[in-house]
């Protein structure tokens, strides 16, 4: 649709207007709220995004891009503990997926759960070995949870 054509153009505003009348339109749209919430989330208007990934997970639970765009928000937000909960639903939607397993490392990490935020890097490396975001968060995972293994 518009918005999406627009979210490609990078003309995040315009593609918010055109999400929000998608959804006036069709609220039960998984498409329009998971535009909308992506469109949101590139204008730093998280808790918005949130609450338009919150809409989309309860039309469909199921959806991998729509756990994953509410935990980024949420993350975003500063909500780390409810956004371990969006990256795990999404990891259980699909383990394949190194977007989930990277997204939830860095919430884990942000939560101070350290050794499980390395399994989920090193899950993440397992799926692409060139991942410079997958490597940076095991190293300072591994760094973090070396450290207060230690004490």
């Amino acid at each position: 649709g518009l918005g999406d054509a627009l979210y490609k153009c990078a003309r995040y505003e315009e593609a918010v207007r055109a999400g929000q009348r998608a959804v006036a339109i069709d609220a039960g749209s998984l498409e329009a709220q998971m535009g909308l919430g992506d469109a949101l989330y590139k204008c730093a208007r998280y808790e918005e995004a949130v609450r338009a990934g919150q809409r989309a997970v309860a039309i469909d639970a199921g959806s991998l891009e729509a756990q994953s765009g509410l935990g980024r928000a949420l993350y975003m937000c500063g909500r780390f503990e409810e956004a371990v909960r969006a990256g795990q639903r999404a990891v259980e939607i699909d383990a394949g997926s190194l977007e989930a397993q990277s997204g939830l490392g860095r919430a884990l990490y942000m939560c101070g759960r350290f050794e499980e935020a390395v399994t989920a890097y090193r899950a993440a490396l397992a799926l692409d070995a060139g991942s410079s975001e997958a490597r940076s968060g095991l190293r300072l995972a591994l760094g973090r949870w070396e450290r207060y293994a230690g004490r």
